[in-house]
């Protein structure tokens, strides 16, 4: 990174979804969590989802960001 990049240290939007999604099953194991209590983290919009079709599919950056804020206990 650049010395005076007022960014370092942050991560940049890029309005792009990210790889590896997961489906809500998989995602809801990933957390140790149910799918209801996915589906209510996802509804407070602490985790990022896409829709393609019918299917929900989530981030997996997005649940490691929301591990490492430790807000689930």
């Amino acid at each position: 990174m650049w010395e005076d990049d007022p960014m370092e240290g942050k991560e940049k939007e890029s309005g792009y979804v990210t790889a590896p999604l997961l489906d809500v099953s998989e995602a809801a194991k990933y957390l140790g969590v149910g799918r209801k209590v996915l589906y209510q983290l996802i509804e407070r919009g602490e985790i990022t989802v896409v829709k393609s079709g019918k299917a929900t599919l989530v981030e997996k950056k997005s649940l490691d960001d929301f591990r490492r804020r430790g807000t689930l206990t």
